[in-house]
């Protein structure tokens, strides 16, 4: 009980323990008040205090004189509290034991709270070991988007990531070289910007591959030529398309390497050269057309095949050794070999190895350029041929040089002799002239293969009959004919045989085959010449049964220079240019010209095939051309006065020779020996002509006649250049520098005498000048 303001409060004290933390025993202290009239204990000991209290009553009612009234409503009220107390204790025993089991339960309830305290406690260390982690991976995370950011900013792409509505959700800087953005554009439709791009269907290509999920790429060009290489790229979340991912990569130098890679790969692939790749292992890795034109193969059919393949068996140990040569990092160059095609035939190649090297420096395969050089392989053999035969006409022109100045220098040798008789001297001077003459046709024949070479031979085209040439040929084979103790017979035709062409070279053509026939048929038949007709063809044939022509021979027969072997029997000189010449004025007429022979000791035939002329057709004038030497028309002769002749001459037996020609037909002769002695005798007393050499020591003949033309421009006076040179510009230069005319040595007597009569004064007292 406590006594406040005079008031007495009583309460009933409770204490009940229980453990706190860390198995800390605890008292729970409660005080539960007690109202008056009512007596609340737990227990006996409430009951005992309920007696006291009806005994300390008791002596205030005897001290304070209360009625019984009072006393007996006490006492009812005594017996009513007993009942409730009776109830109370009751109730408070219950409670009692339901505290009881609270409170075994609030002790369970405590150990358990300990043990959830306990895993709690465990729990937030756990928690904090995965704050720690996660702490952790938004760290990793953070430097991952700063790296992903990073890589995005520096790898220059322009990158756009759009969401399912096609609105931009995040974009790199360089993005701005295609869309003008801004960081507060993010949020915004795609659609409300402009392109810098050539893009018509921008939108129309993200909603497809939106919806199709399917990746879009091309390359397009920006207004200032700039190349991007734009891809579409679906934005996935699982299964599902959530947006797109917009990517331009600037391709502007790849599009340079490109465009050198496609020319590159252009010229390798337009090269006739057959540029072929293979690793270290032989097997080939790369082929072009040129390869395919030179061996046959198609790329798909020779990739991957062993190189081998192309080599022949004597020529493999090649392989090896280049191979060997290519590992140490040499290159081989201009290889000159043999390689097989697909048919079989084996090729002339130059052949170029070269390593091939990756960006560390190693060898990791061969590159090889190989080039037909059967073409070269072919000129190079006929040119040795050609040396050959040069050396072969070199020697052949010796010889048939010298048979006839050996019997000059006989000749010459007898007239010199004073004891000589006369009849051996004209035999002399005869033999000096015809062995002349064979030298100037050695060199005329020369001098045609040279025009025909260089295509400055010109001919006179006319109707001809073939057959009115037969006495003329027949007549100048004849000497050749008598000398190898040989005949020819002629088969004509009745009908007219008309050719439009050169009288004089069909001539030549038919006397080179005869006097060729000659040379090697047999003394005991004929050389025949048939001349017949055969459809729109004149067709000429030469035949004899002499030695034949070996069938190897038959297609080289006409080359210049060769010529049968010369250490057989019936072999006879000349330069092997006959046939040459005879092959060569048949194709100038428009003609061909054949030769065959069953081999040695069949003798051979010759066919000429020439365009036949209708028998009424005649040539025209512009079919006409010129033609050095004689007329057949000569001109009608008189009597030669004597002449006034300037020979200017550095050359003393030639000067004195001509001189001595000149005055035995009763010409006035004078003579000089340079160049300006001529001038000054030239103008100090002028001839009625003057021949003049063009190799003289001091100055040329061409000045001589320069400065004459200065000094006497009135004078009208002839000048015939006399000169060894023969060639057209020769010609030209020689009229050019004030010559009338042009003369080749050496000079035919008969033709000196035709131009001392081309110089006498005509009806109108006028001088002619012959063409050269």
């Amino acid at each position: 009980a406590l006594t406040k303001d005079g008031k007495t409060q009583t309460f009933n004290l409770s204490v009940d323990p229980f453990s706190g933390e860390g198995g800390q025993i605890c008292y729970l202290i409660t005080f539960n008040p007690v109202e008056v009239g009512f007596t609340s204990t737990a227990g006996q000991d409430g009951l005992e205090q309920v007696q006291d209290t009806q005994s300390t009553y008791a002596g205030v009612e005897d001290e304070l004189d209360v009625s019984r009234d009072q006393i007996r409503q006490l006492e009812d009220d005594l017996r009513y509290s007993r009942e409730n107390l009776q109830a109370t204790i009751e109730e408070l025993e219950t409670s009692n034991e339901e505290l009881q089991a609270t409170n075994e339960e609030l002790i369970a309830s405590n150990e358990e709270l300990q043990s959830t305290n306990e895993e709690l406690h465990s729990l937030n260390e756990e928690l904090y070991s995965v704050n720690s982690e996660h702490q952790r991976k938004i760290e990793e995370l953070a430097e991952l988007n700063r790296d992903m950011n990073h890589l995005l900013e520096n790898t220059d792409v322009g990158t756009v990531f759009l969401d399912s509505e096609l609105r931009i959700r995040r974009f790199t800087s360089k993005v701005r070289e295609v869309f003008e953005l801004i960081d507060e554009d993010v949020g915004r439709s795609i659609h409300v910007f402009g392109s810098k791009l050539r893009i018509d269907d921008l939108v129309d290509r993200l909603t497809e591959v939106l919806q199709s999920g399917e990746a879009y790429e091309r390359e397009v060009q920006a207004a200032d030529g700039t190349s991007f290489l734009m891809r579409f790229l679906p934005y996935r979340t699982g299964d599902h398309v959530n947006g797109v991912v917009m990517m331009w990569i600037d391709v502007s130098s790849l599009e340079v390497l490109r465009g050198r890679l496609r020319w590159l790969s252009a010229i390798v692939e337009s090269t006739n050269d057959a540029i072929i790749g293979q690793d270290l292992n032989g097997a080939i890795t790369s082929w072009n057309r040129g390869a395919e034109l030179l061996y046959g193969y198609d790329a798909s059919e020779i990739l991957g095949k062993d190189i081998a393949l192309l080599v022949p068996e004597n020529r493999l140990n090649e392989v090896n050794e280049y191979r060997d040569r290519i590992l140490r990092g040499d290159t081989v160059l201009s290889i000159d070999t043999v390689r097989l095609r697909r048919d079989g035939v084996t090729i002339d190649v130059s052949l170029t190895v070269s390593p091939v090297f990756n960006s560390d420096g190693e060898v990791i395969g061969i590159s090889k350029i190989a080039r037909d050089i059967s073409q070269r392989i072919k000129l190079e053999r006929e040119i040795r041929n050609q040396v050959q035969q040069r050396e072969r006409f070199l020697a052949m022109l010796s010889h048939e040089l010298r048979n006839p100045l050996n019997a000059v220098s006989s000749a010459t040798a007898i007239l010199a002799r004073d004891d000589a008789p006369v009849s051996a001297k004209v035999a002399s001077a005869t033999t000096i002239g015809r062995q002349v003459k064979i030298i100037n046709h050695l060199l005329g024949d020369l001098l045609d293969v040279a025009r025909v070479a260089e295509n400055r031979i010109t001919l006179k085209f006319e109707p001809v009959d073939i057959r009115e040439l037969v006495p003329l040929v027949t007549e100048i084979v004849q000497t050749e004919l008598d000398r190898h103790e040989c005949s020819v017979e002629f088969e004509i035709p009745d009908q007219p045989l008309t050719v439009n062409g050169d009288r004089t070279r069909l001539i030549q053509v038919q006397v080179n085959l005869i006097h060729n026939a000659a040379k090697y048929s047999a003394a005991t038949s004929p050389i025949r010449v048939k001349l017949q007709r055969e459809h729109d063809q004149v067709h000429i044939s030469v035949s004899d049964d002499g030695r034949g022509i070996p069938p190897e021979k038959l297609e080289s027969i006409f080359e210049p220079f060769l010529q049968l072997d010369r250490s057989r029997p019936n072999s006879d000189g000349g330069l092997g240019v006959g046939l040459t010449l005879a092959k060569s004025l048949v194709e100038l007429h428009g003609g061909s010209i054949k030769a065959e022979s069953d081999g040695d000791g069949h003798g051979s035939s010759f066919h000429i095939w020439l365009p036949r002329m209708d028998d009424n057709t005649m040539a025209h004038p512009s079919q006409c051309g010129q033609v050095s030497g004689e007329s057949p028309h000569q001109k009608e002769t008189h009597p030669i006065r004597p002449l006034h002749i300037c020979l200017v001459e550095d050359l003393d037996d030639s000067r004195d020779m001509l001189k001595a020609l000149l005055e035995l037909d009763g010409h006035r002769v004078t003579t000089a020996a340079n160049g300006e002695s001529a001038i000054e005798l030239l103008i100090a007393d002028p001839p009625d002509f003057a021949l003049v050499d063009i190799g003289l020591p001091d100055t040329s003949g061409y000045e001589v006649a320069r400065r004459v033309r200065e000094r006497l421009p009135k004078k009208d006076l002839t000048m015939i250049a006399l000169t060894g040179f023969g060639q057209p510009a020769d010609v030209d230069e020689a009229l050019a520098s004030g010559f009338n005319g042009h003369i080749v040595k050496p000079l035919d007597p008969a033709a000196l005498q035709r131009l001392c009569e081309s110089q006498q004064p005509t009806k109108d007292d006028e001088t002619v000048v012959p063409e050269s």
